[in-house]
């Protein structure tokens, strides 16, 4: 039995007993036979693992025949003494085979015969490394300049060989690697070579085994891998719409993404960040890659990112309803959309900056006008166009009537009421419009001269009217017309006498204005309210009844010509008002004219038989219409209302008054 350590460091146990032999009986016929002690061994174990320590178990399982006991006795003298010397060979296996390794060998033996009782024999056996003509060699020559790149150092074939006189032999070839790595950092293998970016040291050597030879050392690089920066395929122009906007970018080792590059993002604004923009502008985008200890660093790539400006709209919204001149200006909306059309939010309209919307010209008179949007500090990320749109002030509709009025024949015209109503057709709000908006407003009388009365006409006289001339207004005239009534007078005939065969005196008649409503309207002043204007005959003529004896006679009053402005309110009575009185007797009280009328309120009028004419001892009346524009106060027209009511009433009144006492 040979145990020891080979010279490549593994322990061996060699049980050479090729010449040895066992008997066994053969159990079905009886026969012994002659078996090799290796067989026999083995078929004790079947999965063929026999160690030093369980040989001697093993072996007495064998049969007591014949020379098996010497055998048995010879193996474990062999084994006790291999035990003795190295105690930790009894773990280990045995082979049937002598070594064939290097290596320094304990060898033990002893006879198996039982004719003699022989010790142990026990040596050394060395078997020499072969040296002569061994040299190592690496696997794979290094490139030029003993660099790798990282690609080329994952598929170098390190390491190296053991050759003799050219041809490879099998030895114990060891490897070990050193160096630092790219990063800085100190490693070293004894199994793997260094393939990564670095500088090492690689270096073979031989341990034990059967041969022998001087180490080779060798130093080598591994560069970095190359890599290369790609802007992934995004769109670099967006629109602004209030979210980050960026650009992503890989680091690409062939088709490989290995890494994400940084990315910074610059604008002539000042910004620099790596914070994706939000803001509208043109930005500067630099992708970088600063390498790591496996990947080499690239130069830097750029490209541009540029965030439009949002393209918005801001239209002035115009006036629904029309607007008339001096009405409360409404307050103009607007409406902000963006390139479709789109209504913005209010939130985002707010954000736009302040929003508003003027008219241009500033006047408020008719006309018309732009309003405008205007957006102060807008905010630079909207590219904001301010619309227009036009709206008219209209001139407003306004209606001015005068109120019909009624005088008698010569009396003056008094001032023309009138009042104004607004487009509603109610009296107008002086703050709106007012007599004050016509400085130059006047009404006249159709056909009236100045200084001269109008006639007594059934077709009343239109009352027109200047100075509407006002462009902020539209107006519309609603002319009330003048009645002028015949002038209501009583002709009272005098009494009259004379004496018997004298001439008959002139016969004279006094005038007086008729009371009623005519002349509750007149003016107060006494020429006006005389009973005959001025200048005017009534054409009334005086008769009497035929007859010259002593005695009463009837004067017959001839009004067929009657002037027509003027009309009598009763029938003239000249009962017995002309008396014939015998001679002798002394008439005074056929009076003048100016003492039957002292107070100048009537007028005496002289007639005789044939044609007796008028005369007007009144003043001459002053008819020029006074000029005082009235407002378009309601108050006012109602009182105005009232009082023709009123007159109305008393006219009524009266007419029954003269009927009751004609019955």
């Amino acid at each position: 039995m040979i145990v020891g350590i080979d010279g490549n460091g593994k322990s061996f146990v060699g049980f050479d007993v090729s010449n040895i032999v066992i008997k066994q009986k053969v159990p079905v016929i009886g026969t012994t036979i002659e078996v090799p002690l290796e067989q026999a061994i083995l078929t004790l174990v079947p999965d063929g693992k026999v160690n030093v320590g369980n040989l001697m178990t093993v072996i007495n399982k064998l049969p007591d025949l014949g020379d098996n006991a010497g055998i048995i006795s010879a193996v474990q003298k062999v084994v006790n003494q291999i035990l003795k010397i190295y105690p930790a060979a009894a773990d280990w296996s045995i082979s049937f085979k002598r070594p064939t390794e290097s290596g320094v060998y304990l060898a033990a033996g002893a006879s198996t015969s039982q004719n003699y009782n022989t010790a142990v024999g026990v040596g050394y056996l060395t078997i020499a490394p072969q040296s002569k003509d061994v040299k190592l060699e690496f696997n794979s020559p290094l490139p030029k300049n003993c660099t790798l790149t990282y690609e080329e150092a994952q598929e170098f074939d390190f390491s190296g060989k053991a050759t003799q006189n050219g041809q490879t032999v099998s030895a114990n070839i060891k490897t070990k690697y050193v160096g630092v790595t790219a990063d800085g950092k100190w490693v070293s293998s004894k199994e793997d070579a260094l393939r990564e970016p670095g500088n090492y040291v690689e270096k073979i050597y031989i341990v034990g085994g059967n041969y022998v030879a001087a180490p080779i050392v060798r130093c080598y690089t591994v560069k970095k891998a190359e890599t290369e920066i790609r802007f992934d395929n995004i769109d670099l122009e967006v629109p602004y719409d209030g979210q980050p906007h960026g650009i992503t970018a890989g680091v690409y080792h062939g088709d490989e993404r290995i890494a994400e590059a940084d990315i910074i993002y610059m604008s002539s604004s000042g910004y620099k960040s790596a914070e994706k923009p939000t803001d509208a502008g043109m930005y500067q985008v630099m992708a970088s890659y600063k390498g790591d200890s496996k990947y080499a660093c690239v130069d830097a790539k750029y490209t541009r990112l540029f965030i439009k400006q949002k393209v918005v709209t801001v239209t002035p919204n115009a006036p629904q309803n029309p607007i008339y001149y001096r009405d409360q200006l409404p307050e103009f909306t607007y409406t902000v959309t963006d390139k479709n059309g789109n209504v913005l939010s209010e939130e985002e309209i707010a954000s736009l900056g302040t929003v508003s919307v003027v008219k241009t010209p500033e006047d408020v008179t008719p006309g018309h006008y732009t309003i405008k949007a205007q957006v102060e500090n807008a905010n630079k990320n909207y590219d904001i166009t301010c619309g227009d749109t036009t709206f008219d002030i209209l001139a407003r509709p306004i209606t001015i009537k005068t109120m019909n009025m009624a005088i008698e024949y010569g009396d003056d015209v008094p001032d023309v009421d009138y009042y104004i109503s607004d487009m509603n057709g109610e009296l107008a709000d002086p703050a709106i419009v007012s007599g004050a908006d016509f400085p130059s407003l006047d009404f006249s009388i159709e056909g009236q001269d100045e200084g001269k009365h109008l006639a007594a006409s059934t077709t009343p006289y239109a009352i027109n009217v200047s100075g509407l001339d006002n462009a902020n207004f539209k107006v519309t005239y609603e002319g009330g017309s003048l009645t002028v009534n015949p002038r209501k007078i009583n002709i009272s005939i005098d009494s009259k006498k004379k004496v018997e065969g004298d001439a008959d005196p002139e016969l004279t008649y006094t005038v007086s204005r008729a009371t009623g409503e005519a002349v509750a309207q007149a003016v107060e002043d006494t020429a006006a309210a005389s009973a005959v204007v001025e200048g005017d005959e009534l054409g009334v003529t005086l008769t009497r009844e035929a007859g010259e004896t002593v005695g009463l006679y009837d004067i017959y009053a001839n009004v067929e010509g009657l002037n027509s402005n003027y009309a009598l309110a009763e029938t003239p009575d000249g009962t017995d008002k002309f008396e014939i009185v015998k001679k002798g007797t002394v008439i005074d009280d056929n009076k003048k004219p100016s003492d039957q009328n002292p107070s100048g309120d009537k007028t005496t009028v002289k007639g005789d038989k044939k044609n007796n004419k008028n005369t007007n001892t009144a003043k001459k009346a002053d008819n020029t219409k006074k000029n005082q524009p009235k407002t378009g106060d309601n108050s006012h027209v109602m009182f105005y209302l009232f009082m023709i009511e009123a007159a109305m009433v008393a006219a009524f009144i009266t007419l029954i008054f003269r009927r009751r006492r004609r019955r």
